[in-house]
């Protein structure tokens, strides 16, 4: 099948300095050459040597649309390993939609999302851990997300489930020796099944360590959840407000005023925070009162760091007595509230034992916020480098692991209890098969649907 050429601005609509258009396929250098004019003396449009900037002029119909940079890559030394142009022209969209015409009148189409990577996907130059890494980079909003983007991109992951496949397709070779030459392999003895067992225990080890990357790097992508929490009406609202600079939750004297929780991603230092004001804890309410309580009670459940929002110059009550021996092993900041009320305040003792961080201020006065927001950010950043590894994979990438690791047990199972080789073989088999489908080898064309749909026209 004829290969389409593709053409596609590669900069987003606006006004800028200098707007770019990417140009892939076969007819990618014979088109340029129609509209493409170079200004250096004697030189010609025909001879557009590769891989090197040139200046010059893109003319329509005799009328000249612009000024540009042109940059011939030749295959398969280019992106997507096709003929590919570069044009890089003023930052005007009317100038791009038109160069973007000529491109397309003459027989190039506009690219889908994606389309350009995808086609570096198809032809080798990465594979689908590397496309995703793409999109992480161009997406990332920290230093942490885009130094884990570039890794991925330059083989990290790839090189970890390369090694796994490798690993696998040994334990294949035995099994399939033992099955087809059973006479010349020693299988059944010196302990050789209990040597493959092991074997895939070390590989269950890594997809485990695969899984819980991918998972961590979802902290970094949505955020650390950092939970408000505290006894009604002691100023989680008011707080959460200040926290966020401006008014999101409803502030009233009444207890209960906020019912449901309510979140919103903010950065404190280098780390992105969801923040998350919840219902005041109650003991024996009723209706909606306890619907509320209970939400809380599931959203302390998924937070990495909680800020227990305590009134300053009154004894703990009994509720939030009973609320610190739900916070055992947990990052857990304390803020006595409403200090603004009294002369002295002081850090009750219960709080102290604990070897929590405590900041003394006032929501109403902002006073003690900055601390707070700077120990918020210091702990999600800490939170988040202790994480050995992280992964950038679908959800649908990390159910290929799960059923990967499944098999890798059932297999190790059989081998331990003296099953049929050939058993064993099969799920090694469909073990090597999720692995093709990780990397995008075996092409699932819904998941590289999923995957491609979130690229922009360009990329």
């Amino acid at each position: 099948m004829e290969v389409e050429t593709i053409v596609a601005p590669a900069t987003p609509k606006g006004r800028s300095a200098i707007a770019g258009i990417r140009v892939s396929g076969p007819q990618a250098l014979g088109i340029a050459r129609k509209f493409f004019s170079p200004l250096a003396a004697g030189s010609a449009a025909q001879n557009i040597p590769p891989f090197s900037p040139i200046l010059g002029k893109i003319v329509d119909n005799g009328e000249v649309v612009d000024e540009v940079i042109l940059i011939y890559y030749r295959a398969p030394r280019s992106y997507t390993r096709e003929d590919m142009i570069e044009l890089f022209c003023h930052g005007n969209w009317i100038i791009v939609e038109r160069i973007v015409d000529c491109f397309i009148r003459e027989g190039a189409r506009l690219a889908e999302p994606g389309e350009f990577t995808m086609r570096a996907l198809l032809n080798g130059r990465i594979d689908l851990t590397q496309a995703q890494a793409v999109m992480s980079i161009i997406n990332a909003t920290s230093n942490i997300a885009l130094r884990v983007g570039m890794k991925q991109l330059q083989g990290e992951l790839s090189r970890r489930v390369e090694d796994i496949r490798e690993e696998l397709m040994h334990v294949l070779a035995y099994l399939e020796a033992d099955i087809n030459f059973p006479e010349d392999v020693a299988l059944e003895t010196d302990g050789f099944r209990e040597g493959l067992a092991e074997g895939l225990d070390r590989v269950v080890v890594s997809i485990d360590k695969m899984i819980s990357g991918a998972r961590a790097y979802a902290l970094i992508e949505e955020g650390v959840n950092c939970l408000l929490l505290g006894y009604s009406n002691v100023g989680k609202s008011m707080l959460f407000n200040r926290l966020l600079g401006r008014d999101r939750s409803i502030v009233y004297d009444t207890k209960g005023t906020t019912r449901d929780s309510i979140s919103e991603k903010v950065r404190f230092g280098a780390a992105d925070v969801v923040l998350w004001d919840t219902a005041g804890i109650l003991k024996d309410v009723e209706g909606v009162d306890a619907v509320a309580v209970e939400r809380t009670q599931e959203a302390l459940s998924s937070a990495q760091i909680v800020v227990l929002v305590l009134e300053a110059g009154r004894e703990l009550n009994e509720v939030e007595l009973e609320i610190f021996s739900r916070l055992e092993d947990r990052s857990v900041i304390v803020f006595l509230n409403k200090a603004d009320l009294h002369r002295d305040v002081e850090v009750p003792a219960s709080v102290r034992s604990k070897g929590w961080d405590c900041v003394v201020g006032s929501a109403l006065k902002g006073e003690g916020v900055e601390e707070l927001k700077r120990l918020i950010g210091s702990y999600a950043e800490r939170f988040v480098v202790a994480l050995d590894d992280f992964f950038i994979l679908r959800k649908s990438q990390v159910v290929l692991l799960e059923e990967l690791k499944s098999l890798l047990l059932s297999a190790r199972k059989l081998l331990l209890q003296g099953e049929p080789t050939e058993m064993a073989a099969e799920e090694i088999r469909e073990a090597i098969s999720r692995i093709d489908r990780l990397l995008g080898r075996d092409m699932d064309e819904d998941l590289l649907n999923l995957v491609f749909s979130e690229f922009c026209i360009g990329k």
